[in-house]
């Protein structure tokens, strides 16, 4: 075989093995690596996930009612999970102001007495 015959044959076999490769990671066989954007859309929704996090437990510290905000990160937890990095970022965004905007607890009310109401004094007269 001559060496201008043995390219045709190597390029051949190079766009073989990527067909391959893209048919294997559509089938979920194999992951293909990230790229530099999806790389840093991951990072934002990690830490967007983790600043919401500690949000809530400052809430849920000074006694907030942090319920909508752990819904809401839920939700990005999910959306992160499910490699939707761009909704998990804005998810977790939502779930820290959410936690940062909590409502107090309403106050205990006070007890009341078991006693029946005093008499006036003039009643002792």
């Amino acid at each position: 075989m001559e060496k201008s015959n043995i390219v045709p044959y190597a390029l051949g076999a190079v766009i073989g093995i990527a067909i391959v490769l893209a048919i294997l990671a559509s089938m979920g066989f194999i992951e293909l690596p990230e790229t530099p954007e999806e790389t840093v859309r991951k990072t934002k929704a990690e830490d967007a996930i983790a600043d919401a996090k500690d949000a809530i437990k400052s809430a849920e510290r000074q006694g907030k009612d942090v319920s909508s905000a752990e819904e809401k990160l839920n939700e990005a937890q999910e959306a992160y999970e499910s490699g939707n990095f761009e909704e998990a970022e804005l998810l977790a965004e939502e779930a820290e102001t959410l936690a940062d905007i909590a409502d107090e607890p309403e106050p205990e009310p006070e007890p009341e007495d078991d006693y029946p109401p005093a008499l006036p004094d003039e009643f002792f007269g």
